[in-house]
C-alpha cells in the first residue's frame, strides 16, 4: 500500500467517524435516572409528535429519529420508564429500516474527544428511567437501505433483559 493510499484511507475513516458522531450528538447526559414519576420524562418525551408504547412495567415515550445528516446511519432517541420493582435493561433493538441496530453510549476519551461505543445493556432501574438522548445512551441505525426523511415513521423493536419486547413507532423529525 502506498503512502498516498494509506493517507486516503485514514482520511476516509476519519470522515466516516465524524459523520457517525454527528448522528449521535454532543450532549453529556448519563442516560439512567430515578425520576419518581410515572411517565417517561426524557428529552422531548412530552412532544405529541413522538412515539410511545408500553408492555408490562415498561413505558416508552418520546421516541424519534432526527433526520439523518449521513444517509447511511441514523440515531434513535427515546425514554423508558420502569414502574416495576425489579431492575431491567435494554439489551438490543431492531428495525426493518436498517441492516443493523445497536445500543450505543457516548464516552469521553482521555484526550477529551467524544467517542461512541456499542454496549450490551443499558440499565432501566426499578422505579426509574433510562433516557436515550444525544451524548448519552442512544440507538444507532446503520446501513440504511433507503434514505430517511422528515415525515417518515420507523418501527423500532426494543428488547429487554426481562424478555419483554416493546414495538414503538418513531417518527423521523427535522433537526431543529
Amino acid at each position: 500500500m502506498t503512502p498516498f493510499t494509506r493517507r486516503t484511507l485514514a482520511f476516509a475513516a476519519a470522515g466516516t467517524a465524524a459523520l457517525a458522531l454527528a448522528g449521535c450528538g454532543q450532549g453529556s447526559g448519563t442516560g439512567a435516572s430515578d425520576s419518581g414519576t410515572g411517565a417517561p420524562s426524557g428529552a422531548g418525551a412530552g412532544d405529541a409528535r413522538k412515539g410511545s408504547a408500553a408492555a408490562g412495567d415498561l413505558k416508552v415515550g418520546g421516541a424519534w429519529i432526527p433526520e439523518p445528516a449521513n444517509p447511511a446511519t441514523a440515531a434513535g432517541y427515546l425514554s423508558v420508564r420502569n414502574s416495576g420493582d425489579r431492575d431491567d435493561a435494554l439489551v438490543g433493538a431492531e428495525t426493518s429500516a436498517a441492516a443493523t441496530t445497536e445500543v450505543h453510549t457516548t464516552a469521553t476519551s482521555d484526550s477529551g474527544a467524544k467517542t461512541m461505543e456499542e454496549v450490551e445493556r443499558a440499565p432501566v432501574p426499578a422505579g426509574g428511567e433510562l433516557v436515550l438522548e444525544s451524548g448519552s445512551y442512544h440507538l444507532m441505525l446503520m446501513e440504511l437501505p433507503e434514505d430517511l426523511s422528515a415525515g417518515d415513521t420507523v418501527t423500532l423493536t426494543l428488547h429487554f433483559d426481562s424478555g419483554t419486547d416493546v414495538d414503538v413507532d418513531a417518527p423521523v423529525l427535522a433537526r431543529s
